[in-house]
């Protein structure tokens, strides 16, 4: 008896940053939510709908764990079909925490994408995005050099930090351009670019805007394959 095997595979991922200042959302196996990617991703798939779940905890042996949340839903636009091509609309949420401070990162952003079919096999895709995120912190369990009063620690002591604010919002902006090769049996190849957060947004506890968001640009190639076995 033959069974089809499907094996999804990631070839190459080139990550190219402009300063680093801040960090996104990031996940081992992004190429299950390829929101996460391009927004010209948005629609690029066989079928009309499709929606995505991504959850990571990682470090339960020690007394801080990280927590990483992720959900995705994109779909065609049957009504906005043209003569040549398809619009899609996506929605993207992210959730990330993590340490003592309970740094959280929480953001949603709208998707949108025109796929224009060259042949039956080859697709070229732009798209777009526009988002609101947040980004928090607590000082209650945090622990500084200036609680250290020579033998012990005393929380009674002053800190000797002072933030403006333990929580800001900011907006975010993208494009992405993609490629799509699409072979049979689910075998596909994309190659394609991202850049996000082109507007560069403030990013800092403090209100002077001593720290931007520091515009990324992300090429990825990725490819799935099926095989079989007997």
């Amino acid at each position: 008896m033959n069974m089809n095997i499907s094996i999804k595979g990631v070839i190459f991922c080139l990550l190219t940053i402009s300063g680093v200042s801040a960090q996104d959302v990031h996940l081992s196996q992004y190429q299950f939510d390829r929101l996460q990617i391009s927004p010209a991703l948005t629609g690029m798939f066989n079928g009309d709908k499709q929606a995505a779940l991504v959850h990571k905890q990682q470090y339960f042996a020690v007394p801080v764990d990280y927590l990483t949340f992720s959900g995705s839903y994109d779909v065609k636009f049957k009504d906005c079909y043209d003569e040549k091509g398809f619009f899609s609309g996506g929605i993207l949420f992210n959730y990330d925490q993590s340490g003592d401070s309970k740094l959280s990162l929480a953001s949603l952003t709208i998707n949108g994408s025109y796929t224009l079919p060259l042949t039956s096999s080859l697709f070229v895709g732009g798209g777009a995005y526009l988002g609101v995120g947040q980004r928090s912190f607590t000082e209650k369990d945090l622990k500084w050099d200036n609680q250290w009063d020579g033998t012990v620690f005393n929380p009674n002591l002053p800190t000797g930090e002072a933030f403006d604010r333990t929580s800001f919002t900011f907006l975010d902006a993208g494009l992405g351009v993609n490629v799509r090769l699409q072979g049979v049996d689910r075998t596909k190849l994309d190659v394609g670019i991202g850049a996000f957060h082109l507007n560069r947004p403030n990013y800092t506890f403090y209100k002077n805007p001593i720290e931007m968001f520091r515009s990324a640009h992300q090429a990825v190639l990725l490819r799935s394959w099926n095989t079989k076995s007997a």
